[in-house]
């Protein structure tokens, strides 16, 4: 599985959210992650912190690395994220000492899952949904 990272951002203190070919051998996960390949937004909901209650973001994911879609001006960051063949999302997100994990479930359309910023004593609940908006992706 590949990681990737982007030095763009937004707000960490309201959470986050919310493959590729291994060596030279193909790798059948990659494949099935390429299924989720596109744009999604993301709502991010806190139960609990100091954190915003609620964001929204753009992520685009492609052969499994998931990449956040920063709004103009937003502030810089570290955000790697990753879903497999099966759906299994993982993202980690870093700005300065604050540190956001997330991790959950995408489908065909949709997907759900929880994070978490304890820096902040920080958690909820983030919930995607596939959407059309084109993405220019040669930059990706």
């Amino acid at each position: 599985m590949r990681r990737s990272s982007c030095r763009n951002g937004n707000r960490l203190g309201s959470g986050l959210l919310v493959l590729g070919l291994l060596g030279l051998g193909f790798d059948a996960d990659a494949a099935e992650s390429s299924r989720f390949n596109g744009a999604w937004n993301v709502q991010m909901v806190k139960h609990a912190g100091l954190c915003d209650r609620d964001s929204r973001y753009a992520i685009v994911i492609r052969e499994g690395d998931i990449r956040y879609l920063p709004d103009p001006g937003a502030s810089p960051m570290n955000f790697t994220g990753q879903v497999d063949g099966r759906g299994n999302v993982q993202i980690n997100v870093a700005r300065g000492p604050a540190r956001v994990g997330a991790s959950g479930q995408l489908q065909a359309n949709g997907g759900s899952g929880t994070w978490r910023l304890p820096l902040l004593g920080c958690s909820g609940v983030w919930t995607a949904q596939r959407t059309s908006r084109m993405i220019q992706t040669s930059s990706y």
